[in-house]
């Protein structure tokens, strides 16, 4: 039985990619307005029999023959080599039974840290944001698995555990393509009522599993750098220690004792709750929500022409 394909919110972004190249439709648009051109200015001139009308009138049949073969294939669609990576990935998913799987630091950090990032969210914001425990929702387009809903004001928001102090932006940015993307995606499943999101990137600890492991590494990486020599291994470890340490960590919740080092915050180099969420807020765009529904459309031609 053929599945629906539907896009999921989070990937929105994997197909709205346009491709470098034209489209077949594309394509034969233009050499028909080539041509259409050409045989208005053969028609205007006045002595046909001249070399230029006689050149003119050759690349006219000769287009002609170029757009037969052109709207063979002009209602093809063609799509970006991203949105045809995503939907490889949903064919093995869905018809292989194959999920891919993701198993990187900051993703792992993600799924056991969401939870502490609505409650540091809730402390900078003076909030009382719960995890949301909808089922999933979804359209004649889209999915989603909701973070957090703000029914009161019709806002939907979505927190992003950052990796280290390193993705953690402080200076004002625009805000990434693919976030911008997964917002609209909200509040379009949310309803018309929903006209705001809100990202919020979130400073949580880094739990200390990762971040022992990570200081495992740094001390092996010492040993073969200095070929064992203790005495310059003991000199460097902690200094780069510390460094790593206090980008993962932000308040006295975490203690990790490491190769015979203790690592803990000062009181000086603890953040506050409210210099460790940066918000950035959009408006819905409901030309943007007809465009990915657009996309969909042409995904679904795509596997129904490539795949089914």
């Amino acid at each position: 039985m053929k599945k629906l394909f539907k896009i999921r919110s989070s990937a929105i972004w994997r197909i709205m990619s346009d491709p470098v190249w034209k489209s077949p439709a594309q394509k034969y648009a233009d050499k028909l307005a080539q041509i259409e051109t050409k045989e208005k200015k053969y028609d205007e001139t006045k002595n046909k029999e001249t070399k230029t009308a006689l050149k003119m009138l050759d690349d006219i049949k000769k287009w002609k023959a170029e757009l037969a073969e052109l709207e063979k294939n002009k209602d093809k669609v063609v799509l970006s080599k991203t949105c045809i990576a995503y939907l490889d990935e949903w064919i093995k998913e869905n018809y292989y039974g194959r999920r891919k799987q993701l198993h990187t630091m900051p993703i792992q950090k993600w799924t056991e840290c969401e939870t502490e990032a609505i409650f540091v969210l809730n402390k900078a914001l003076n909030m009382n944001y719960t995890k949301s425990r909808s089922w999933r929702m979804e359209n004649e387009w889209a999915t989603w698995h909701e973070d957090i809903d703000d029914t009161e004001r019709f806002i939907t928001l979505d927190t992003k555990v950052c990796a280290s102090i390193d993705s953690f932006p402080v200076i004002k940015e625009e805000l990434d393509t693919i976030y911008w993307r997964q917002g609209q995606g909200y509040m379009w499943l949310k309803g018309e009522k929903y006209k705001k999101h809100i990202v919020a990137k979130v400073l949580v600890n880094t739990p200390t599993w990762q971040i022992e492991s990570m200081l495992h590494r740094m001390h092996k990486n010492l040993e073969y750098k200095f070929k064992w020599d203790l005495k310059e291994i003991d000199e460097a470890y902690p200094e780069l220690a510390q460094e790593h340490f206090i980008n993962h960590v932000y308040d006295k919740q975490v203690k990790i004792e490491a190769n015979g080092l203790t690592l803990e915050l000062s009181d000086d180099l603890v953040l506050p709750y409210n210099k460790r969420v940066h918000l950035f807020e959009f408006d819905r765009d409901d030309q943007a929500i007809e465009r990915i529904k657009e996309r969909v459309a042409e995904c679904r031609v795509y596997l129904a022409q490539q795949w089914y």
